[in-house]
């Protein structure tokens, strides 16, 4: 199968696919031409990894995960361990994110009953230099 019709199959850019195989994610062959060829196998490593990518795998993880399987050996342990990990640091992320937003609107609420001042050649914006933290992180 050519690029275009991959492409039309799992509703990617051609672009996606042409990036996957430059980083061996899809190792498609050559046909006479000189066009890359995709086999079943190459969609559904390409199947493979649009799902992967949906559950936060890197393409660095989707790689391994691949290789790990390829090799004979039972990716499930590996991809648990993976998927634990990334949780923990998208959970830490939203937590900082969160009270980044706190500090946020306590900054707009605050600064809203502030008068506007100009520098005065020891401050350069009263607002943020003034502004106390109320939430603590």
């Amino acid at each position: 199968m050519k690029v275009s019709t991959v492409a039309k199959l799992l509703d990617v850019s051609p672009d996606t696919i042409r990036y996957y195989t430059r980083v061996g994610i899809l190792r498609p062959s050559r046909s006479d031409n000189g066009y890359y060829a995709y086999t079943d196998k190459e969609v559904r490593r390409l199947r493979f990894t649009i799902h992967a990518k949906r559950l936060g795998f890197s393409l660095a993880d989707i790689k391994s995960i691949i290789e790990i399987s390829e090799s004979g050996a039972i990716p499930c342990p590996s991809v648990r361990a993976i998927i634990a990990d990334n949780l923990e640091r998208l959970e830490q992320s939203i937590e900082e994110s969160l009270n980044l937003f706190r500090r946020m609107k306590s900054a707009v609420e605050v600064w809203g009953n502030m008068s506007d001042q100009g520098p005065d050649g020891h401050a350069i914006c009263a607002l943020i230099e003034d502004w106390e933290e109320e939430i603590t992180t």
